[in-house]
């Protein structure tokens, strides 16, 4: 299956502006369920205590605060310029 100047438009439009989010947001904050889910995945201690607190406590154990991510600047850097330079050719290639 060949990808059509329309997706390849999308796709281009997409990175474009995932790329201006990463530039205009500095940080993004996890749920305590994401936070957890994540933990889990890579096996931090904090995950194993809180199941064991949960059963201690009768399922209503503490929550663990949500996970503060902030993406380098670089990252919203290239989507933009990634995206743009796909934007563009879509724009400038002839219909086939």
């Amino acid at each position: 299956m060949e990808i059509s100047r329309n997706q390849w438009f999308v796709i281009g439009f997409i990175v474009l502006f995932i790329g201006i989010q990463f530039r205009l947001i500095h940080s993004y904050t996890l749920t305590p369920e994401a936070t957890k889910v994540l933990a889990k995945q890579m096996k931090h201690p904090v995950a194993a205590t809180d199941d064991a607190m949960a059963g201690l406590l009768g399922g209503g154990g503490t929550a663990i605060p949500g996970k503060v991510l902030v993406p380098p600047e670089w990252i919203g850097f290239s989507l933009i310029s990634v995206g743009a330079v796909i934007f563009l050719l879509c724009i400038t290639q002839k219909n086939q």
